[in-house]
C-alpha cells in the first residue's frame, strides 16, 4: 500500500473458494429457467360449427381452468454483478453473514490473486476489522433456531478463525490512535466499497481520507509484528463439518451460497 495506491487495490475477481480453499461443500447457485405460460390457441371445432344456445355459450364462457399440460416455474432470485449480495438483507444474521464472508473474500482473493505485498492484504486486514468483529457478534446474536446445535461450531470453526485475527487486527488499529469517529468512517467505508464491488473488474476501491490512512499504515506495522501473515496463517483453515451450516445459508440468504467456501478435513 505504498505510494497510497491503496485507494486502488487491484483484486482478482474470479469463480474460486474463499474461505481458506475449495471442496466439494460449495454448491453453485441456483439456476431455475422459469417455463412461460401461454395462452392455447382456439382448437377447431370437432364435427364442425357448434349451433344454436351451445354456439353462443362457448363465444362468451372463459376458461376456467389452467392448462395442465405446462408447468410455471418461479425464476429463481438474480445474483447482481455489482456489490456483495445481501448487505441490506432484513435478516440480521444474512446481513451479517454477506457482510464478514464478503470481507473474507476480497482478503482471501487479493492474498491469493492480487500479487500485493503482505503489507496490502494487511491494509485491508485492518480496514475490514471494523465490519468482521462486529458482523460475528451479530451472526450469533441472530443464529437461527433451525440450526441451533451447529452454533458452537459455527462461532468456533467457521466464523471463529477470522474474527480472531481481524480482532488483533482491530486491536492494532485502536492502539494507533483511531477513535470511535474514525472506526466509523473506516466501516462506512469499508461498507462502502463491498456495497460497489464489481465483481467483473480486477479493482477494488477504499476510499478514505490520507490522515485515516496514515493511521492504518501505523496499524498494519503493529498486526504484522503480532500474527503471521494471511496468506501463511493455517489457523484459518476449517477442520470441521459445517454442511448444515452451509446448507441453511445457501437456501436462506441472498447469496444463495455464493459466498460460501470451506474445507473439510477428514
Amino acid at each position: 500500500m505504498r505510494d497510497h495506491e491503496r485507494v486502488k487495490m487491484t483484486v482478482l475477481m474470479c469463480a474460486v473458494c474463499l474461505l481458506g480453499a475449495c471442496s466439494d461443500s460449495i454448491a453453485d447457485p441456483p439456476t431455475t429457467t422459469a417455463l412461460l405460460t401461454q395462452p392455447r390457441e382456439s382448437a377447431e371445432p370437432v364435427g364442425g360449427e357448434p349451433t344454436g344456445e351451445s354456439a353462443e355459450t362457448d363465444a362468451v364462457a372463459p376458461q376456467t381452468s389452467p392448462p395442465t399440460d405446462v408447468e410455471t416455474v418461479a425464476p429463481s432470485p438474480i445474483i447482481p454483478e455489482t456489490g456483495v449480495p445481501g448487505l441490506d438483507s432484513p435478516d440480521l444474521f444474512c446481513a451479517s453473514w454477506s457482510q464478514w464472508a464478503g470481507s473474507y473474500q476480497v482478503i482471501s482473493v487479493t492474498s491469493a490473486f492480487g500479487g500485493g505485498a503482505p503489507a496490502d492484504v494487511a491494509g485491508l486486514e485492518v480496514i475490514a476489522s471494523t465490519v468482521v468483529v462486529e458482523a460475528n457478534s451479530n451472526l450469533l446474536a441472530a443464529w437461527p433456531e433451525e440450526i441451533e446445535s451447529e452454533r458452537t461450531i459455527g462461532a468456533d470453526k467457521l466464523f471463529g478463525p477470522l474474527t480472531r485475527r481481524l480482532t488483533v487486527a482491530l486491536e492494532a488499529l485502536e492502539s494507533a490512535g483511531a477513535d470511535e469517529p474514525m472506526l466509523v468512517t473506516i466501516r462506512t467505508a469499508w461498507l462502502n466499497a463491498l456495497a460497489a464491488r464489481d465483481s467483473t473488474n480486477p479493482e477494488f476501491s477504499v476510499d478514505l481520507p490520507e490522515e485515516i490512512w496514515a493511521v492504518v499504515d501505523a496499524a498494519v506495522t503493529d498486526f504484522l509484528s503480532r500474527l503471521v501473515p494471511f496468506g501463511n496463517d493455517s489457523s484459518l483453515i476449517i477442520e470441521a463439518d459445517t454442511h448444515p451450516i452451509d446448507d441453511y445459508i445457501a437456501s436462506t440468504c441472498p447469496d444463495q451460497g455464493t459466498l460460501l467456501g470451506s474445507e473439510v478435513s477428514g
